[in-house]
């Protein structure tokens, strides 16, 4: 489960990197929620395949072996997109970087909140071993429940990247107007 967390913690921020340079043109909410409901996709998908490996009779051997084939298709599409995009800051020629002078108030207040959730926060790999080792829940539901709460955040996702744009886009046109 660290190395799992770590991994995602040295890959995350490349991935939003990348993100960044594409948000000028297709909006950030939408950008940012698209790639939440794909990576939401492969979290459904995974499971549910997983799941079905189980109730087939095999075991987690055969799942994972299973599940080695995406994961080669994620590292061929990354040479890829290498290949063709070796610097993705130049989808978004002709932009300055920003830059920071510091940190406000205001960030240091969503720091401590977001580290409040994150203290609060129960993987699904702690709860999952907990229903294994209750039997509360059978082994072949356990992937099933994963995958119902991941697709339901990559539809939310979707919806509230949406209203992101919207809310962006109102304020926006409150602020033109206030200045004129």
């Amino acid at each position: 489960m660290i190395a799992e967390r770590v991994g995602r913690a040295i890959r995350k921020p490349t991935v939003e990197a990348m993100l960044s340079y594409t948000t000028n043109s297709l909006g950030k909410g939408w950008v940012y929620a698209l790639n939440n409901a794909l990576d939401q996709t492969g979290a459904v998908i995974g499971p549910l395949l997983m799941s079905l490996v189980l109730l087939l009779k095999g075991d987690y051997r055969v799942g994972y072996a299973a599940l080695l084939v995406s994961a080669v298709l994620a590292l061929v599409t990354l040479a890829v997109a290498r290949m063709y995009f070796p610097k993705p800051s130049a989808l978004e020629a002709g932009t300055t970087a920003a830059t920071a002078k510091g940190f406000t108030s205001s960030y240091w207040l969503y720091m401590l909140g977001g580290a409040c959730v994150a203290a609060g926060l129960v993987s699904f790999e702690l709860i999952s071993f907990h229903f294994s080792k209750t039997g509360s829940v059978t082994r072949e539901w356990i992937p099933l429940l994963f995958a119902l709460a991941m697709g339901v955040d990559g539809v939310s996702g979707l919806i509230f990247g949406r209203l992101f744009e919207a809310e962006e886009r109102r304020l926006k046109r409150n602020w033109f107007q206030e200045k004129d």
